[in-house]
C-alpha cells in the first residue's frame, strides 16, 4: 500500500535545551544592555545566532523530506507485522541526520447497522526513526506491531520531525488526516490457529461423502513422503539419481497424493449473551479456526473454498483461487460480530446458493447442531422462510456435510489448544502498551502492542522501534 504526503502543516517548538537557550541569551542580553558589559552582548549574539541556524536547518530539512507509509498486504492478530516509512530527501545538496516518524493508529468498530465508531480520542502512538538521509537518496524506518484484536484499524496521521543540529528546537510537519492519503486503514485479520499435521485427515476422512478426489498428474506430483524401489508403471521423472548411485539399484521419489477439496465454510458466530466472556472466547475461537482452514485450503491451486458468515450479518463470498478472493474472505471473518440470534437458515440458503449445491457444508459453531435447531424452532421472530434442519437434510443425506462444535473435545486433535488457551487468556489487555489506561480502550482489550527497542534519549528523540541507520 502506497501513500504520500499531499498537504503538510509545519511546527517549530522549543526543545527543553533550547529554552535554556532563550534564558540564558534574554540574561546575557539584558545584562550586557543595563551594565554595559560588551562579552554578555557578544555571548547573546552567539546563543541567538545558534537559535537562528537551529530553526533555519531544521526547517529546511523538514521541508525536503518526502514521507510514505507501506502497509503490508496480509496482517493478522497476535502476529507479528512490519509497517515501513519511506523517507526521501529531495534537497540536492545537504543531509538530513536524526529523523523521527510519529504515527497513531485507531481501532474502528463498524457496527451491523453500517455505522461506523472509531476509537474517539483514545489512539496508540508507533515511533520509528532514521539516523540520516542523504541528499536525493531514500532511507526507510520500520515499526514493528502486534494487533491482539482483529477488525478493521486506521493509520494517521503522521508527524515528521527533527532536532538536528543542536537540538534547541524541533521542527515538525503533520499531515493533514483529510485531504492526505496517508490516513490509511488496514483490515487485521483473525489469529491463525497451529493446526497439527494430520489436520487434513481429521477434516476429510468423514463417514463418505466429503468432495475430495485423488490424483497424481502435472508437474506438482503432490508433497513427498520417502523414497522406495522401482516399480513397473512409475514415471522416470520419479526417479531419484543419487540414491539409485548409492545403493546401486533404481529408487524412486513417492508423493503423498494430491486432493482435490471443494467445501463451503459456514460460521456460526452465536453469543447467548453479549456480555459473556467465555461467550465472545468460543466465537473468537470459531472465527480463527475458520480463517485457519481457509487460509490453507485457499492456498492449495487445487482447492475451492466458499465462506458464509451468520453473525450481526449474512454475508457470502463464492469459491475462488484468487488473492482478492481469499482476502475477501478474510475481510469478512476479521469484522464479523457475534449475535445472539443468528439467522442461520438465510445462512444456509445463501450457502446453498454460493456453492449451487455442489460443494460440501462446514459449519463452524459455538453450539451443537441440536442446540441451534431447537434455537432456530424457539425463535418465532425469525424472518427466514424454511427449517434449518430440513435444509441441512439435503447435504446430510448424501453425507457431506459435517457440523464442528468448538467446544468439542475433539477439536484437539486438530489445532494445539494450549496455544488456544494461552491467547485466549491474554485478551485482558496486559500486553498492551501502557500509554493510555482509560476505561474505554480497557474494554476494546489494549488492541495494541508495540515491540520496542532502547536506544539512547535525547530530547528529541526518547522512544524509537526499529532505527535504520
Amino acid at each position: 500500500m502506497d501513500e504520500t504526503c499531499r498537504k503538510v502543516r509545519y511546527r517549530h517548538r522549543f526543545t527543553r535545551l533550547g529554552v535554556h537557550f532563550v534564558f540564558v541569551a534574554t540574561f546575557a542580553m539584558v545584562g550586557g544592555s543595563i551594565r554595559g558589559f560588551n562579552l554578555l552582548l557578544v555571548l547573546a549574539g552567539f546563543l541567538v545566532a545558534a537559535l537562528i541556524v537551529q530553526w533555519r536547518t531544521s526547517r529546511r530539512a523538514i521541508e525536503s523530506i518526502v514521507i510514505a507509509r507501506r502497509l503490508p498486504d496480509e496482517a493478522f492478530a497476535e502476529t507479528p507485522f512490519r509497517i515501513r516509512y519511506q523517507i526521501r530527501n529531495r534537497g540536492r545538496w545537504l543531509s538530513v541526520w536524526m529523523a523521527r516518524v510519529d504515527d497513531v493508529v485507531q481501532w474502528v468498530n463498524e457496527s451491523s447497522s453500517g455505522t461506523t465508531a472509531v476509537g474517539g480520542s483514545v489512539t496508540h502512538p508507533l515511533a520509528c526513526g532514521v539516523g540520516v538521509v542523504a541528499a536525493g537518496s531514500v532511507s526507510w524506518a520500520h515499526c514493528e506491531c502486534v494487533m491482539a484484536k482483529r477488525g478493521r484499524y486506521r493509520f494517521g496521521p503522521v508527524r515528521l520531525s527533527t532536532s538536528f543540529p543542536f537540538a534547541l528546537l524541533t521542527a515538525s510537519s503533520v499531515s493533514d488526516r483529510k485531504r492526505s492519503d496517508l490516513a490509511s486503514e488496514i483490515f487485521v485479520y483473525p489469529r491463525l490457529l497451529n493446526l497439527r499435521p494430520a489436520w487434513r485427515q481429521q477434516l476429510l476422512n468423514q463417514h463418505g461423502g466429503m468432495a475430495m478426489t485423488a490424483r497424481r498428474s502435472g508437474a506438482n506430483e503432490g508433497e513427498f513422503f520417502g523414497l522406495r524401489q522401482w516399480q513397473s508403471g512409475d514415471s522416470p521423472r520419479w526417479i531419484h539419481w543419487r540414491t539409485t548411485a548409492r545403493i546401486g539399484d533404481l529408487a524412486v521419489r513417492q508423493f503423498e497424493q494430491e486432493r482435490h477439496v471443494d467445501l463451503c465454510l459456514l460460521v456460526d458466530a452465536y453469543c447467548p449473551s453479549m456480555r459473556s466472556r467465555q461467550g465472545h472466547q468460543a466465537v473468537e475461537l470459531a472465527i480463527s479456526l475458520a480463517a485457519t482452514l481457509a487460509m490453507r485450503l485457499s492456498l492449495s491451486p487445487t482447492s475451492r473454498v466458499s465462506l458464509v458468515v451468520a453473525g450481526d450479518v449474512i454475508e457470502a463470498v463464492a469459491s475462488g483461487r484468487s488473492s482478492p478472493s481469499r482476502h475477501r474472505m478474510l475481510q469478512m471473518l476479521s469484522g464479523l460480530q457475534a449475535s445472539s440470534t443468528p439467522e442461520l437458515v438465510t445462512a444456509t440458503e445463501q450457502a446453498f446458493s454460493v456453492s449451487a449445491g455442489q460443494q460440501d457444508l462446514i459449519v463452524i459453531s459455538t453450539r451443537s447442531m441440536d442446540d441451534a435447531i431447537s434455537s432456530q424452532h424457539r425463535n418465532t421472530d425469525s424472518h427466514s422462510s424454511g427449517d434449518l434442519e430440513s435444509q441441512l437434510a439435503a447435504w446430510r443425506r448424501r453425507r457431506s456435510m459435517r457440523w464442528i462444535d468448538v467446544h468439542d473435545a475433539s477439536l484437539s486433535r486438530w489445532i494445539d489448544m494450549q496455544s488456544v488457551d494461552g491467547s485466549l487468556s491474554s485478551t485482558d489487555g496486559t500486553r498492551a502498551m501502557p500509554m493510555d489506561r482509560t476505561s474505554d480502550w480497557t474494554q476494546r482489550r489494549e488492541a495494541v502492542t508495540i515491540v520496542e527497542k532502547p536506544v539512547a534519549d535525547t530530547d528529541a528523540i526518547d522512544t524509537i522501534t526499529g532505527v535504520d541507520p
